[in-house]
């Protein structure tokens, strides 16, 4: 939690460290000295009641501008010393030192002068003087018969109950009206109030005479977390408004009234509005010349140039400035003639904004989302303009990807506020000085975050998905999540939701083009998981290129990362040692280098070295053979075997090349080799003819035979039928002989006969 000093804090609000030491006391605060220091958050709890009980004492007449209170009944003023006379704790509308506003004034008293008119709204940026104007309103207002103002602040009133709240107005406008004491309260607070209270009030006033009641910061109630307000106090104060034309009311918001909610804007039906902007440049050199009516300060015109342009014309910015621009002047006793030129103001912007910081955070919180992302983009581009379509080209370098119709707006809500304005070249600053701290405090690259706050359908979506998620219901999770980044694209923490369960899911590639999407407008929030996701991409990957250009990005992502360092190492050797063996030494030296790997880099530089000679001998060899000759020495005493150093060595040393009698060798050894080839072809040729051959003859035999066989078989068959033929004929012969010795028988017998 941090710590504020009591010194800084009497400063802010204008008051000697002793006054607020002993208040801070009475609050039971452990403070001591103006060193002593306090909570913020502890302090900006009880800051409304410090503010009431100054504006108490002002009231009375015991705290004014150059002086320091002593007590809580007086007052004294330091002799001898001036007072610094520029106020940015405390609104100044009761003092001297209000400057301008005078067609403020002017309208809103012809306003209030209108028995039609029920009253007026003024808005306008935080630090811009409204309340200032309100109290201005007031004390001129009291100064008429006609009117009895009465001042009531909200700021720390938002909480209270709608009967709570009427009764503290009630005690407040008693106190400050001088009218009796109202005794007539029933149980229905609200009922008394309006129909009881009021008109008692209005009665004891002169007849023609208005009770106007001012409402500072009224704006607070219109809150989401003030449903009280929205429900029971709205309704109520519309119809208190419509009670009788002699009560009139002055409301200050901090807010457009078209950016109010729908129920406040009814409050509001029928009201005129006015705009509290910036002073002009005559108003801004009233405010600057402060210090020349006590003679404690002079400003030349170009410093009063200067001022201008660094605070544009913001009354508050513009007091803070003068106010270190004094104290730095008036802590150099030595200098006689204080008076500040242009180029004493620059070095002092720093400290200025320093001092401003917490009034600076309360501007901007009181800025809408879509409305930082703009000017915080504008106020990076510098103090010159920029045309529309730059502006949108540097949101989506910024991450923007979708410049959604909130986007489009915020610059004219911008100009409207007075932050900004157009010119022919484009848009610019309209307060120099709130763009250095937008720059040096808000920049872009940590209010991308406001991105997701711009739609709030779209950070509904995303919390109702977020509990999803927790609950393990991916599939629901995304549907929504979808949705939330269809109202809007830029939403960071629902890309990166999204991309969780692309992982959870497997989807590398949907999970890696999101987070690449995401780290280049949020490279915190997207990094670790990117990474992840490209060691797993890698794993995955069986190219060796493509696992390297995966592990060089995570070193890109993280320089450090063990394990992208373990197989880049590996993947550079690879490569390197393939260059080398290619004779590539200048990128072998590169892989190596990046692999880190000494006894190799050691060894390509050796190389490298020797190449270097080795091609200055060659260059050498016809135009000066002796330093030729001396490098291939050297070259060979280091490494005999490097490249081609033997023959050119040789060369050098006989004039005839090596190489030629190589390449003549192989001719000849190529020669033979054919001749060798053709004499095996031919002995082919010359064994598959005796094969054939061989072949033939083993074919001629196996006939021969297989004929003589034949032969015999057809000899053996006529052998037999000879046989048989004999063995006829021998019984032929036989049975012819027995005929015939018959046939003679016979015959001799009949011869005999």
């Amino acid at each position: 939690m941090s710590k504020l000093r009591i010194h800084e804090l009497a400063k802010e609000l204008n008051v000697s460290s002793k006054f607020l030491i002993r208040f801070l006391q009475q609050k039971e605060l452990d403070v001591s000295s103006h060193m002593s220091s306090v909570d913020k958050e502890t302090f900006e709890r009880i800051l409304p009641e410090i503010k009431i009980k100054i504006a108490n004492l002002q009231n009375q007449g015991l705290f004014t501008t150059g002086y320091q209170l002593t007590s809580d009944q007086s007052i004294r003023q330091k002799p001898g010393k001036r007072c610094n006379p520029y106020i940015t704790g405390n609104p100044v509308g009761q003092g001297e030192t209000f400057i301008g506003r005078t067609e403020i004034l002017k309208t809103v008293l012809n306003t209030l002068r209108n028995p039609n008119e029920t009253g007026m709204i003024l808005y306008g940026q935080r630090r811009i003087g409204k309340t200032s104007v309100l109290q201005r309103l007031a004390n001129n207002l009291s100064k008429r018969s006609q009117f009895i103002p009465i001042y009531f602040d909200l700021q720390d009133k938002a909480a209270l109950s709608l009967d709570s709240l009427l009764k503290v107005l009630a005690e407040h406008i008693l106190q400050h009206s001088a009218i009796p004491s109202f005794e007539q309260w029933t149980h229905d607070i609200q009922s008394a109030f309006k129909n009881l209270f009021i008109p008692y009030v209005l009665k004891q006033l002169p007849q023609k005479t208005s009770l106007v009641l001012l409402f500072d910061e009224f704006d607070i109630l219109d809150s989401p977390t003030h449903d009280q307000a929205v429900s029971v106090f709205f309704p109520y104060f519309r119809n208190l408004m419509e009670l009788d034309i002699r009560l009139k009311f002055i409301f200050v918001i901090g807010r457009r009234p078209e950016d109010l909610s729908t129920v406040y804007l009814s409050l509001f039906k029928g009201v005129k509005s006015l705009h509290v902007s910036l002073l002009n440049h005559k108003e801004t050199e009233m405010l600057i010349r402060l210090s020349e009516q006590n003679n404690s300060l002079k400003w030349s015109d170009n410093s009063i140039e200067k001022v201008f342009q660094l605070t544009g014309g913001h009354p508050y910015l513009t007091q803070q400035l003068c106010q270190v621009v004094w104290d730095d002047k008036n802590e150099k006793r030595r200098i006689i003639d204080k008076s500040v030129a242009s180029q004493d103001i620059e070095p002092l912007i720093s400290k200025a904004l320093t001092c401003a910081t917490n009034s600076l955070e309360w501007l901007w919180d009181g800025i809408g989302p879509a409305e930082r992302v703009v000017i915080s983009a504008l106020a990076s581009s510098g103090p010159d303009p920029i045309s529309q379509e730059d502006l949108e080209n540097k949101l989506q370098e910024s991450g923007v990807r979708i410049l959604i119709g909130e986007l489009r707006d915020a610059p004219s809500v911008l100009e409207e506020w007075n932050l900004i304005h157009s010119t022919h070249d484009g848009l610019c600053m309209r307060v120099e000085i709130l763009r250095q701290w937008i720059v040096d405090k808000k920049p872009l690259s940590r209010v991308r975050e406001e991105m997701d706050r711009i739609l709030p359908v779209a950070e509904n979506l995303f919390q109702a998905a977020y509990r999803l998620y927790q609950s393990g219901e991916l599939n629901e999770t995304r549907q929504l999540l979808q949705r939330a980044l269809g109202h809007n694209p830029n939403h960071m923490k629902a890309n990166q939701l999204l991309a969780e369960i692309f992982l959870a899911e497997g989807d590398l590639i949907e999970a890696r083009k999101l987070l690449e999407t995401l780290y280049t407008y949020n490279p915190s929030l997207a990094r670790p998981r990117l990474i992840q996701t490209l060691l797993s991409q890698a794993k995955k990957e069986s190219d060796e290129s493509a696992q390297l250009a995966l592990f060089e990005k995570v070193l890109e992502l993280d320089p450090r990362q063990p394990e992208a360092i373990s197989n880049c190492s590996r993947l550079w050797e690879n490569i390197g040692d393939s260059a080398f063996e290619q004779d590539d030494y200048e990128n072998a030296l590169i892989e190596y280098e990046k692999a880190g790997i000494a006894e190799k880099i050691d060894q390509v530089k050796q190389t490298i070295h020797l190449n270097n000679l080795y091609l200055e001998a060659i260059e050498s060899l016809h135009h000066d053979r002796p330093h030729s000759i001396e490098l291939l020495v050297k070259i060979i005493s280091m490494n005999p075997s490097f490249r081609e150093t033997s023959r050119f060595f040789h060369l050098a040393v006989t004039d005839i090349d090596i190489h030629d009698i190589e390449k003549r060798l192989e001719s000849q050894n190529a020669i033979t080799a054919e001749l060798r080839k053709e004499l095996l072809s031919l002995k082919k040729q010359v064994a598959e003819l005796e094969s054939e051959k061989n072949e033939l003859e083993n074919s001629n035999v196996v006939n021969e035979r297989r004929e003589l066989q034949e032969r015999i078989q057809a000899l053996e068959q006529e052998k037999l039928e000879l046989r048989n033929l004999q063995h006829k004929l021998k019984t032929m012969i036989e049975h012819s002989v027995v005929e015939n010795r018959k046939e003679k028988t016979r015959q001799s017998r009949t011869y005999n006969n």
